[in-house]
């Protein structure tokens, strides 16, 4: 069966008619302790009402009465040596135990127990004895009486059980149901913005539907992105591969000077590093965003890797104004090149599209290593704040002015790099005031 609700039908079904056996099991037990006793009880019963018969001369129906068991009781009256005098005796005399008035005894009659019990009686001028003897029911007895009143109960009992669970189940499981035909048609489509109906409840099969919900989601977030990304990408390389498949074709006319030809190659040579570190950039944040980028974990001493880059961008850019606070020996664990572009990023993103000073700050706080670097140029408005980090963003006004057109891949790497390290980065800016980046590891 590869339905789930006639596969949990089967299960519950077998739970229960275990669960009923062992029930049934113990309720024989019991049945037949409590029988056992009723026929300890029946029998003194009996004795004693034969014993007042046998104390009355009158009685005259006493011998007739005493010729055929009593509901499967032996009754006799002994003289004081043991000899019957009227009624039956069992066989195999031998064995019995001796008389006791008013006592329950027991003996073994070919494997079986019987039970005994006597009355000493004063009648006609003599003392007698009234014994009764009944055999003691065997289990076997008590299942077999039971079997007779559950054998048309049980099967209908079984078929009530599956049944019941079957219906139980089925009612249980046709949220589930309905997921799942909900499921089929997202899947069989091609909009994923509708979303599974949840029951309004707090069992797990709302919790399954909250997390498909929640998958659905992050699918769609996950293809717009793609999406988005497929047409930035195409965007971008549409500008370089223009250009190059225009300097082709002048060059093609061949009615250009040696200098034209020199101008179209150099131009061609720079559309095509720009392609290049484009599609480099691209294939690193692939990586880094997958997981897939090899990372070479090592001690070094972090607060020398700040200071060396500060210092090459001060060779870069000498017109800039650097301010520099960097706590000495602040050691750190982990991929030295990669933290090396990602801290390169933000030095570089300071001067593109900020002012000077720029300040880069290395400390210790709280027992984490905080790296800031700060511009002071025009900053960005709270409403574009967030889009820093996402592949391709250009649009932000800060950055109409920069000296420098990026692809805007530096701040998405940066972050996959930091965030590779087990570290945050944050970004603090405002219009006119400048953008601070913030760095913990």
């Amino acid at each position: 069966m590869k339905s789930l609700k006639y596969r949990i039908t089967l299960w519950y079904s077998l739970f229960a008619i275990a669960l009923t056996a062992m029930m049934l099991f113990a309720i024989v037990r019991i049945a037949h302790h409590n029988t056992d006793i009723n026929v300890r009880d029946n029998l003194q019963i009996t004795v004693n009402a034969v014993a007042e018969k046998t104390a009355d001369p009158q009685n005259q129906n006493l011998e007739a009465m005493l010729k055929k068991e009593i509901d499967k009781k032996i009754i006799g009256i002994y003289n004081q040596d043991g000899t019957l005098l009227v009624g039956l005796q069992p066989q195999f005399t031998r064995i019995l135990p001796d008389f006791q008035d008013m006592e329950i005894q027991n003996y073994i009659y070919n494997g079986r127990l019987f039970y005994t019990f006597d009355r000493l009686v004063h009648t006609d001028g003599q003392d007698v004895w009234v014994r009764g003897c009944v055999p003691a029911l065997t289990p076997e007895d008590t299942v077999n009486s039971m079997a007779r009143s559950m054998f048309l109960l049980m099967p209908l009992m079984v078929v009530f059980m599956l049944a019941g669970g079957f219906l139980i189940i089925r009612h249980a499981l046709r949220p589930l149901q309905d997921m799942i035909q909900e499921a089929d048609r997202i899947g069989s489509g091609e909009d994923l913005s509708i979303r599974i109906s949840v029951p309004d409840s707090s069992d797990e099969i709302s919790a399954l539907g909250n997390t498909f919900n929640r998958m659905l989601t992050r699918l769609q977030q996950s293809f717009q992105r793609e999406r988005q990304f497929t047409q930035d990408a195409s965007h971008e390389l549409r500008t370089p591969i223009s250009v190059i498949l225009a300097q082709c074709e002048l060059e093609m006319d061949g009615d250009m000077t040696r200098e034209e030809y020199a101008d179209a190659f150099s131009m061609i040579r720079r559309q095509t590093n720009k392609m290049h570190c484009l599609t480099e950039n691209l294939l690193q944040l692939c990586r880094l965003e997958s997981g897939h980028q090899k990372m070479d974990s090592q001690p070094f001493n972090l607060s020398g890797l700040v200071t060396e880059l500060v210092e090459e961008q001060k060779l870069l850019h000498p017109e800039t104004e650097y301010q520099c606070h960097i706590a000495p020996s602040i050691t750190f664990t982990g991929d030295r090149q990669l933290l090396g572009q990602a801290i390169t990023n933000l030095l570089n993103n300071a001067w593109k599209y900020g002012k000077g000073p720029i300040c880069t700050n290395l400390s210790v706080i709280g027992g984490q290593i905080c790296l800031s670097v700060q511009d002071h140029g025009n900053g960005i408005s709270q409403e574009h704040l967030e889009k820093i980090w996402n592949r391709f963003y250009q649009a932000d006004s800060s950055r109409t002015s920069s000296r420098f057109s990026g692809f805007g891949l530096g701040l998405p790497i940066t972050r996959q790099i930091i965030s590779l390290h087990g570290g945050t980065i944050t970004v603090k800016s405002s219009p006119e005031e400048g953008t601070i980046f913030l760095i913990f590891l």
